[in-house]
């Protein structure tokens, strides 16, 4: 009766309800024009996450864990004219707000011996760029003796020359590497110049989130457009249903930004979902508009479209279900995708309901050759064949069915999990081939770090620091190891200057000397590689590392990653001193942390949305066996889901993970429908299932059709994304939904073809 009264009210006072809505979508349009673009990966590590903490914990100062790294290379860098554009870059990039003094060739510490004395010395001659042939040749021969500087500031050939700049709190990524480049331009004249480190992956990653919305958005409407010009030929039949998706993305993009939501990695793929969902129910009330029977006035229009109401809200509140289950993630943009797309379903919703119908009555009723077109056609010859298919030959389809589910379980363990954020790049981008080839020349620039922590002098101890000493060199030792320093290591080059003895001092005094002067170092410069190596009374040590992918120079991927801590973790637990605790933590460690986090979510955000499913589904039915029966299609596309995941070797990871939900969202309303005109049907040919089977796919198989073909058109716009996950998300959702589409049509119809109204299988004849 409610849903009568809306409609009544939609098609009597058509205007009021038109211009309301105008004015709302002008409202949430303007609003949306304020929506932020936030490229940052590392936001989607929870707060809570235990690395999170122990990064937050042990992280220098106020920095923002971001940094930039300048790079030149040439057969032979050490040239004056060259490295004096190099020092003045370096310098003009320190000047920047945004940037830390960094750890450059010229300002890295190193340690001489003059006379009896120990004196710290930069690497070059007021930490500048070489004047004449003497300082150049002071420089490189600086370099080329310490041994901490290889790797860091030098490559180990002598031909790559690198600084490193911490950064504070960026707030624009893209205004940032504009200086950055036009500072670094004039480089090109003496060497080729590389760019890497976080801050410019972040800023790319602006640049194709921008450049995606636009893409996606645009090619998904005129798919959609598209596709209604070719299922209806009508005027009507292509602006309204697509107008009414629109305004209900802009409704969601103006939420988005009230909400202070900003466009991620993760909730690009927003606005082509939305207007696939919501072009659902234009589909399911065009169906019904055109099949009439028409008539003058709006009391025809309302009895047309009150019988598909009630599929719209069916179909809205499983998609809110399975879009809202993601709430429960412990990723905070992935809550952020789960509220919008909640929010745009029901807008789709209410818009279909309100201002579809307040439109249609202010336009003429469709003829009779419009309506003819939608009750007969190829689509409904093809049903009506498939309809007798279904019915004859029920068991080989479920043959095929528990075919998949034996092959579901058979590659369900070998699918993996994936967080490589470089990988996601489009692989011809620059700030890629900058990263792979500096990764090849200095080793890979991810950090894992284990910091001791023991009483206070603990590590001022000759045989503690010994020991630690000799910890450092076995892990050192871990081919993916391409860089290793701590203050051990720092003590024994001091005691090699000094003394000429490549070891630990034996005694305490030397090493408290020494230790004063890696103090004063640390306190001079904050940012300097010693800073973090040792707390102010050394209770505390820090070894720090950068890895990679020793067997192909390029980034160690999640299993690369997971294989090296199981290396590290015997060798940590043999060569600790007694008394100490050991943590380790880095960037790295968190990615794999969000991929822990990624398998549990998944479990988690599924098995909600499909027990809230079967609920709703069983409350609605008032039946648990047809309850049951409705999730069928959904199981099915999920099981064929993970089947293409493990063929294909399509990983989970940040965007592939919503899938599931996703599909419960989109995948379970048409079962509903299904289901619900089947029972119809039954109730007027009781006792004969397989013809009220034949009806049902005659009358709801062509919006079922129409609906998942028009969902799967949307979604193949993100195969243009720019980023590695969106494109398989898209490829996943479509493949899922299609298969959903599939069983609906087919494993459904045949079920319920066995089952008729007591329950008892029946033998299977033509209707």
């Amino acid at each position: 009766m409610l849903i009568r009264r809306i409609l009544q009210f939609s098609c009597r006072h058509p205007l009021p309800v038109i211009i309301a809505t105008a004015l709302v979508t002008l409202a949430f349009g303007w609003l949306a024009s304020g929506l932020r673009v936030n490229p940052d990966v590392e936001s989607l590590i929870p707060e809570n996450a235990a690395v999170r903490q122990l990064m937050n914990r042990y992280r220098q100062g106020d920095l923002s864990g971001e940094y930039l790294v300048v790079a030149v290379h040439s057969p032979e860098p050490f040239q004056l004219a060259g490295l004096a554009a190099f020092g003045e870059a370096l310098d003009k990039l320190e000047e920047l707000p945004e940037l830390e003094p960094g750890v450059t060739p010229f300002n890295l510490v190193t340690f001489e011996k003059r006379a009896t004395r120990l004196a710290a010395v930069p690497m070059s001659a007021e930490r500048r760029a070489p004047r004449d042939p003497a300082e150049l040749e002071s420089f490189r021969r600086r370099l080329a003796a310490t041994p901490y500087a290889a790797n860091l500031v030098v490559s180990r050939d002598l031909t790559v020359l690198a600084a490193f700049f911490p950064a504070a709190p960026i707030k624009d990524f893209a205004s940032l590497m504009g200086r950055v480049r036009q500072i670094t331009a004039p480089l090109e004249r003496h060497y080729r110049c590389y760019l890497s480190g976080s801050i410019p992956f972040v800023e790319r990653t602006g640049v194709y989130l921008s450049r995606d919305l636009l893409v996606l958005f645009g090619a998904g409407a005129g798919l959609i457009l598209l596709f209604y010009f070719l299922a209806y030929r009508t005027l009507r039949g292509v602006l309204l249903p697509a107008l009414v998706v629109l305004v209900g993305t802009v409704w969601s993009l103006g939420l988005m930004s009230v909400l202070g939501f900003t466009l991620t990695l993760l909730n690009v793929v927003t606005p082509p979902l939305l207007l696939t969902v919501g072009s659902s129910y234009g589909i399911h009330i065009l169906n019904r508009y055109y099949r009439g029977p028409a008539g003058r006035g709006g009391d025809w229009l309302v009895g047309a479209l009150e019988e598909v109401s009630g599929t719209i809200l069916w179909a809205s509140l499983i998609s809110v279900i399975g879009f809202a289950s993601l709430v429960v993630t412990d990723i905070r943009q992935v809550r952020e995708f789960a509220v919008v797309t909640s929010f745009g379903t029901v807008s789709c919703a209410l818009l279909a309901l309100f201002f579809f119908p307040a439109v249609l009555s202010r336009l003429p009723p469709p003829g009779r050759r419009q309506a003819r077109r939608v009750r007969a056609g190829f689509l409904s010859a093809m049903l009506l064949r498939l309809s007798r298919f279904v019915v004859r030959r029920p068991w080989p389809i479920l043959g095929v069915l528990a075919a998949a589910a034996l092959g579901f379980a058979f590659c369900l363990p070998y699918i993996q999990t994936d967080t490589d954020t470089i990988g996601y790049f489009p692989q011809g981008d620059r700030v890629v081939r900058d990263m792979y080839f500096l990764t090849g020349k200095l080793g890979g620039f991810d950090e894992l770090n284990l910091t001791l922590e023991g009483e206070e002098g603990y590590f001022l101890r000759p045989e503690v620091l010994s020991q630690v000493d000799a910890l450092e060199k076995n892990l050192a030792a871990i081919p993916d190891i391409c860089y290793a320093v701590s203050f051990a290591s720092y003590v024994r080059f001091l005691n090699q200057v000094a003394s000429g003895q490549d070891r630990i001092p034996e005694t305490r005094a030397p090493i408290l000397l020494l230790s004063r002067m890696v103090r004063a170092l640390a306190a001079e410069d904050a940012t300097s590689p010693v800073a973090g190596l040792a707390n102010e009374d050394f209770s505390r040590l820090t070894l720090s590392f950068r890895i990679y992918n020793s067997r192909t120079s390029r980034f160690i991927n999640e299993q690369g990653l997971r294989d090296l801590l199981a290396e590290m973790k015997p060798i940590i637990a043999s060569g600790l001193p007694a008394g100490a605790e050991s943590e380790l933590w880095g960037m790295g460690l968190q990615y794999l942390s969000l991929s822990d986090l990624l398998r549990a979510n998944l479990v988690r955000s599924f098995g909600m949305s499909v027990l809230l499913v079967l609920g709703v589904a069983v409350l609605s039915f008032r039946s648990l066996r047809y309850g049951l029966l409705a999730i069928v299609p959904l199981v099915t596309g999920m099981m064929l889901n993970f089947l293409l995941m493990a063929v294909a070797r399509i990983p989970l990871d940040m965007t592939t993970i919503m899938v599931s939900s996703v599909a419960v969202g989109m995948g379970v309303d048409d079962a509903i429908h299904f289901i619900l005109s089947y029972r119809r049907r039954l109730d007027r040919l009781p006792g004969n299932p397989r013809r009220a089977v034949t009806a049902t796919l005659l009358e709801t198989g062509r919006p079922i059709f129409l609906t998942s073909l028009s969902i799967v058109a949307g979604l193949l716009v993100l195969v243009l994304a720019s980023f590695r996950p969106i494109v398989y998300f898209g490829v996943l959702v479509v493949f899922t939904l299609a298969a959903t589409c599939a069983s609906t049509l087919i494993v459904l119809p045949a079920l319920l073809g066995l089952l008729p109204a007591r329950g008892r299988l029946t033998r299977s004849s033509p209707p």
